[in-house]
């Protein structure tokens, strides 16, 4: 006998002589193994009522779960894809071409496995070629909406030959309050040796240390005078820097206030340009924020609406996953702002619907998540839109070398603003554990895990798997037991994905399982508990995710799943790493862990150490 799970045939997938799948427990039909293929096939759907969305089902080989409705392209930022697919390793996807998620090697639609690839033991699950066989979820296509190179190929740098193309501009009239001037090199040294502020090259205003100091509007300082106390560290430092017109490169710990950093300064950026010029619809706009998703995208344009409603100013939020129609009919009806990802961006460039001749104040948003997305191709596209004499900012929660280059390519002798250390670093007030369990209990030790921090009352929880499939089934599971839970991913849509984010935010909802497309920037306050169901491929996302919680100065925990059967030895490694500079335990167990995968070939096959569990 062999099980056929109900939920995979309503699906709209073709059928594999797979025994089991483990991330599917739904109604399942048994039939005589002896059975051909075909009269199964047959059998079973003639008595289950077609799907409506057209998508075709038909025998595709048994090897292969090919949905010929959708070839596997789950592409968050539509063309741009920030989740799931692209034919060369997800070319602007979450995960790329590291073995999962729409990479060329493996994952759901890749061309060559599934969970983990062609690589057997450093791969990933599935030996040589994975769940699905050779062409695994969604066909060897793996959603070629996200390639790169067919985004944005009509576009064209523009050669600005002569002054008389560029409008004039004032990158500042900055003038800094008394208190602010009078402020001795000694006492701005010492303010920033204790928050931990260091800055790189010459010329870094003093900070503004209270709202009074800073020269923003009445609206805005009423507004800002009645939700806060005083300037976090990174906008005190990063306000007087932005309003003097340099280029600059802001880096804090998540949570710390970037958005406000930046938005701001655009602001009275942006006042300043009209005083000079009227703006014209045709224009286009005089401020550019790129983001590298659309969640991230809506929260940037939620929080600056704030302050651009009582100012009278435009905006407007482009992004994939939305319908272009009414994204097209803002910006051409002139806006004064724009908060964008990279790929839907390029798409109104190319089509002529909005141009960025006017822009003089541009913002990288999350640049190293942007570069881990694959995103450089358009940053650089979208970069040679800009008119060469621009303010060009850059934020980001990490500091590793390509953020480095990048800055040192487009920039005009930026000034680098680090608070915190410029190694990668854990939030401190984040308690972190890390359990080591094998896939087969890991589920229900999760399960109990969740019973036990909720067990004197609901806590706001935030739990990341890999895959959407797991995440619905996590989701599912604890439902069942009576968790009030919801998930979002790369296959939800954005209404959905938006609703259970502000169901979240405001406490509808205890606990969200997501995807990483929720690790970065969104703000979501008094999360209590992250979970790591699944450890993400790179240690940036890890110290993203337990960023979720422990912000503002609150305490949080962190909760780590890790199995012999599915790390590989440089993520753990980077992982004690970590735990070490947060100043948290490392047990011995974790130290084994660690001391074996870095000597072995590879974390994803059948391998580890013989315990009582382990295949």
């Amino acid at each position: 006998m062999f099980r056929v799970p109900a939920s995979i045939l309503r699906s709209g997938f073709v059928l594999s002589k797979t025994p089991r799948l483990p991330f599917v427990h739904h109604r399942c039909y048994a039939v005589e193994q002896d059975k051909s293929f075909k009269s199964l096939l047959d059998e079973i759907t003639s008595s289950i009522k077609p799907r409506s969305d057209n998508v075709d089902l038909e025998v595709a080989g048994t090897d292969s779960f090919a949905e010929r409705g959708h070839r596997g392209s789950f592409a968050d930022d539509d063309r741009a894809g920030d989740n799931y697919g692209g034919s060369n390793g997800d070319a602007r996807g979450n995960v790329g071409d590291r073995g999962g998620y729409g990479g060329d090697r493996g994952g759901y639609g890749g061309d060559r496995g599934g969970y983990g690839g062609d690589r057997g033991g450093s791969g990933g699950y599935g030996g040589s070629n994975g769940y699905g066989g050779s062409n695994s979820y969604g066909g060897s296509n793996g959603g070629r909406r996200g390639d790169a190179m067919s985004l944005g190929g009509k576009l064209q740098p523009i050669e600005w030959n002569t002054s008389a193309e560029l409008s004039p501009i004032n990158k500042s009239n900055y003038t800094e309050h008394p208190d602010v001037k009078n402020m001795s090199p000694t006492q701005a040294n010492e303010w920033r040796k204790t928050h931990s502020i260091t800055i790189k090259g010459s010329g870094c205003p003093n900070p503004i240390l209270n709202f009074s100091q800073a020269p923003f509007p009445p609206e805005i300082q009423k507004i800002l005078t009645e939700k806060y106390k005083e300037p976090t560290p990174i906008q005190a430092q990063g306000w007087s820097l932005a309003l003097s017109g340099k280029d600059m490169v802001g880096s804090s710990q998540t949570g710390s206030g970037k958005t406000l950093g930046f938005i701001l300064p655009a602001l009275v950026h942006i006042a300043t340009q009209l005083k000079l010029q009227p703006h014209r619809w045709s224009d286009g706009p005089l401020a550019l924020v790129l983001a590298p998703t659309r969640e991230l995208a809506l929260q940037i344009i939620s929080e600056a609406g704030l302050y651009t409603r009582a100012l009278g100013l435009n905006t407007a939020a482009v992004f994939g996953g939305d319908p272009r129609g009414p994204q097209a009919d803002k910006l051409r009806r002139g806006v004064h702002l724009l908060v964008a990802t990279p790929g839907r961006l390029i798409d109104f460039l190319s089509d002529g619907t909005t141009n960025l001749r006017r822009v003089s104040y541009a913002v990288l948003d999350e640049a190293d998540r942007m570069l881990d997305m694959g995103f450089e191709p358009q940053i650089r596209q979208i970069m040679g839109q800009l008119r060469p004499d621009r303010q060009t900012l850059m934020w980001s929660a990490t500091w590793p070398f390509k953020v480095q280059a990048l800055s040192h390519e487009f920039f005009n002798e930026p000034i680098t603003i680090h608070v915190g250390s410029t190694d990668l670093r854990a939030n401190p007030n984040v308690t972190q554990k890390v359990h080591i369990i094998s896939e087969r209990e890991k589920q229900k030790a999760a399960t109990d895990l969740i019973k036990e921090l909720h067990k004197e009352g609901p806590v706001k929880t935030l739990i990341f798997c890999a895959t959407k499939d797991m995440t619905e089934h996590m989701h599912y599971t604890l439902a069942s037991q009576g968790f009030n839970s919801a998930a979002i991913h790369g296959g939800k849509t954005q209404v959905a994905r938006m609703s259970m984010l502000d169901r979240f935010r405001s406490g509808g909802l205890d606990i969200l399982v997501a995807t990483d497309v929720a690790a970065r920037g969104l703000d979501i306050n008094n999360i209590q508990h992250v979970i790591n169901f699944d450890f993400p491929t790179e240690i940036e996302d890890y110290v993203h995710r337990i960023g979720r919680t422990g912000r503002a100065g609150k305490k949080g925990s962190s909760h780590t799943f890790l199995s012999y059967e599915r790390h590989p030895g440089k993520a753990v490694s980077e992982l004690i790493k970590v735990l070490h500079d947060a100043g948290q335990e490392i047990t011995q167990e974790l130290r084994s862990f660690g001391a074996y995968m870095q000597h072995s070939s590879g974390g994803y096959g059948r391998g580890g150490p013989r315990r009582s569990y382990g295949r």
